[in-house]
């Protein structure tokens, strides 16, 4: 596409550009200097910054960057004729992609959703639904990408839960093209901060909650918000906003509604709040799930009132999310006291929301296992220690993904909001575990550095433990979730809890 007819169909753009490039040829975008060509615009981003030098040298590429950028970058000066420059790059990018990549959002019918906690769990809900309908569909987030259209199933990775503004409008053309109808978009506030979203139009926005999370991106609590809010401006006219309000979401859910119904004069959407009363019982899942799987119900049911949210029959067999509260059970002929949780709950609250819905299950002892991940929000690890001193029975504090931090730095900072005395390992392991639940309530906590040591010695003792108990022991594995990889220093090695937890539960059977 000649650049001159790019720019005019990106109006919300605002690029000025030398007019004897007015014909040059664009067919890419994209901040990665590897995969930049003649034909591309190359964007100055943070990541694309450092190699503009290398572009130039190596390629005929034009650059797109802010005004504030019309500087030296390295040791090469900005040649005029190859520049494009814009007032708001995160914006400017974003308003191109969809422009190249033909508007598909424009044709698309996409819900995004935003919050702390819930964004996949909602997107796998909405899935089912539209693929038990025979409706088109695709999905975008922390399980990668997915779609279901003329071509089948077809699943791509693309190493973000929201991918970056190019690449996204690129998957949304492919799904347009292969007859997708309905989209479910995970949108995280930093893709939300770095324009990730900025050309999209969406036909639904959800927002779950907002808890403490991502403060080492966003800072403080106001900018996460304003950074999910943004989320919201996206809507394109005639569509929806979706919010949960229940009691454990005060703060900010009713802020954003009375942000929204402030706005409203600007754009006409539909507010929709989902109180918590509005939330059906008959889900048939644990907890804070239920809330999830009234969002999902509320997006595909656009035109019921909330109170009047209806349990169909499709929702009578609701998949496993995986990593999600999925409960594992030892593979066995007869039925075991003895059972385990994966989810992804690696904040306070979801943390908090995990551990409650596994104790609405009455059992009778509960083992948590968990870490917190290195170079994120390190102000959440004694937060998280404190909720699973509070709501376990016992714990067992590992490693999560410590990346470039000190693996035992973290498991300190988790341990210095727990008040329980931690126990000795060596020492319990001759107790009398099958008494444990007879006794008063008191936590146990236990340092295991290793993972997958951490997670056998839980179930070991689980399994003792079981022998004394009158009810389920549930082992609560959290923090990783789905992922199959863990990560130390800037190594990523194969590891999966619930292949681990799993191997765990069958030993001995």
């Amino acid at each position: 596409m000649r650049l001159e007819d790019l720019i005019q169909r990106a109006p919300g753009s605002k690029i000025h550009y030398p007019a004897s490039q007015a014909g040059a040829e664009v067919n890419h975008i994209s901040d990665d200097s590897r995969q930049i060509s003649d034909y591309s615009i190359f964007v100055l981003s943070a990541l694309g910054r450092p190699w503009a030098g290398t572009v130039l040298q190596n390629t005929r590429a034009l650059l797109l960057l802010e005004s504030s950028q019309l500087k030296l970058v390295g040791d090469a000066e900005l040649p005029a004729e190859r520049l494009l420059v814009c007032d708001d790059l995160k914006k400017a990018q974003g308003f191109l992609a969809s422009a190249l990549y033909g508007h598909p959002s424009h044709s698309l019918r996409i819900t995004g959703i935003t919050g702390t906690n819930g964004k996949t769990s909602i997107a796998w809900l909405l899935r089912h639904l539209w693929q038990t309908r025979g409706i088109a569909w695709g999905m975008i987030g922390t399980l990668g990408v997915q779609w279901q259209g003329t071509q089948g199933l077809i699943r791509l990775q693309t190493g973000y839960t929201t991918p970056r503004a190019p690449e996204l409008q690129a998957i949304l053309q492919r799904m347009q093209q292969d007859g997708v109808h309905q989209v479910a978009m995970e949108a995280s506030s930093e893709a939300l901060d770095l324009g990730r979203l900025e050309g999209v139009q969406l036909q639904t926005a959800v927002f779950t909650n907002l808890s403490q999370d991502h403060l080492d991106h966003h800072r403080s609590m106001e900018a996460y918000y304003l950074a999910k809010r943004h989320l919201f401006d996206l809507i394109r006219p005639g569509g929806q906003a979706i919010i949960y309000a229940g009691q454990d979401t005060e703060v900010w859910n009713r802020r954003l509604i009375a942000d929204l119904e402030g706005d409203r004069g600007r754009k006409e959407i539909a507010i929709r709040v989902l109180e918590a009363q509005h939330v059906p019982a008959a889900v048939g899942f644990p907890g804070f799930n239920r809330i999830n799987a009234a969002l999902a119900l509320a997006v595909s049911q656009p035109e019921l009132p909330m109170d009047q949210i209806q349990i169909s029959p499709l929702t009578a067999a609701w998949p496993a999310i995986p990593g999600r509260m999925q409960k594992m059970t030892p593979n066995r002929m007869t039925p075991s006291p003895l059972f385990g949780i994966v989810d992804y709950a690696h904040t306070p609250d979801a943390l908090e929301r995990c551990l409650q819905a596994v104790r609405e299950m009455k059992v009778m002892f509960l083992i948590c296992v968990f870490g917190c991940g290195g170079d994120r929000d390190p102000g959440k690890r004694p937060l998280m220690g404190k909720v699973a001193d509070r709501l376990a029975d016992m714990v067992l504090i590992c490693d999560d993904n410590p990346r470039t931090e000190d693996p035992a730095s973290i498991r300190a900072a988790i341990l210095s909001g727990i008040q329980t005395p931690l126990a000795d390992v060596d020492l319990f392991q001759s107790a009398q575990m099958h008494m444990l639940p007879e006794l008063p309530r008191s936590s146990l906590i236990f340092e295991i550095a290793d993972r997958r040591a951490a997670i056998e010695q839980a179930v070991e003792w689980a399994r003792t433990i079981v022998a004394g108990s009158k009810g389920p022991v549930a082992v609560v594995v959290a923090g990783k979730g789905h992922e199959d990889y863990q990560i130390y220093g800037r190594q990523k090695t194969p590891f999966s809890d619930q292949a681990v937890l799993q191997a765990a539960l069958d030993q001995g059977i």
